[in-house]
């Protein structure tokens, strides 16, 4: 074989590559993000959060999020669930804090309760309470306790004004390492959001999708944030190829020397 034809069939072994790298991407086992971008839209049942929109991105330490809201006043809370390691509460139901309006968001319990049942695949480890009636958006860990769960504050959040609920948008910041990952430009955590009175009483407006009424709310489905991590199969599987690419340079070389 000829340097042309050598050099043809080692293009063919990367077009194979490039394909596999094709396939996995598109089958999202593959993403060639880095700092990521994502917007998740409201569930269209009410504003403001219904038919707002929530949007984050990363550094290699923190996320930067923005609630831009929908028509009408942003006056109660915005509660997001998040399940960033393993574990985790799957319904509020035995949440019973309430020492103020952020604990009745989160646990759903004030003189009554409004349990929210998450989506299959997902249990709650924080929590962010986002709300014009409390100062500060305030990050919260979910702490399961053998079938006794309770919330505790992390610490207050970053943010932009919020002290009117005309606004257009409210921006707020967390760190990877808070809500228990390492810092790095490419992670991810799952997601659920609900909006509630400081009652205690929850509407349908999310950013996912859920069925129910204000005692009760089941998700049918969580959004995630951020870059998962390459399975080790697929890793292995690349290095493979890659190998083999080599391989085939390699043994052409010895057999045709120049």
């Amino acid at each position: 074989m000829d340097a042309v034809g050598l050099l043809m069939k080692t293009l063919g072994w990367f077009k194979l590559l490039f394909g596999l790298g094709l396939l996995l991407l598109s089958s999202g086992r593959l993403s060639a993000a880095f700092y990521n971008t994502q917007v998740y839209q409201g569930n269209g049942l009410g504003a403001p959060v219904g038919n707002g929109s929530l949007q984050m991105s990363n550094t290699t330490s923190t996320i930067n999020a923005r609630f831009s809201k929908g028509a009408g006043t942003f006056t109660d809370n915005l509660v997001i669930y998040i399940d960033s390691v393993p574990g985790g509460i799957t319904t509020t139901e035995l949440l019973s804090n309430k020492a103020n309006a952020m604990e009745i968001a989160i646990s759903g319990y004030n003189t009554s309760r409004s349990v929210a049942n998450f989506a299959p695949g997902f249990g709650a480890d924080y929590a962010i309470v986002l709300g014009i009636g409390n100062a500060y958006p305030w990050l919260y860990r979910i702490v399961e306790n053998a079938g006794a769960p309770y919330i505790e504050q992390v610490r207050w959040l970053p943010h932009s004004a919020m002290d009117n609920g005309s606004f257009s948008s409210y921006d707020f910041a967390f760190n990877w390492t808070e809500i228990g990952l390492t810092a790095g430009a490419t992670n991810f955590f799952k997601f659920e959001s609900t909006y509630i009175m400081a009652n205690g009483v929850r509407n349908l407006q999310s950013f996912e999708g859920l069925t129910g009424s204000s005692s009760a709310i089941t998700f049918t489905n969580y959004d995630t944030y951020g870059v998962q991590p390459i399975p080790e199969n697929t890793s292995a599987a690349l290095a493979i190829f890659g190998g083999i690419v080599i391989s085939v340079v390699v043994i052409q070389r010895v057999r045709h020397p120049s």
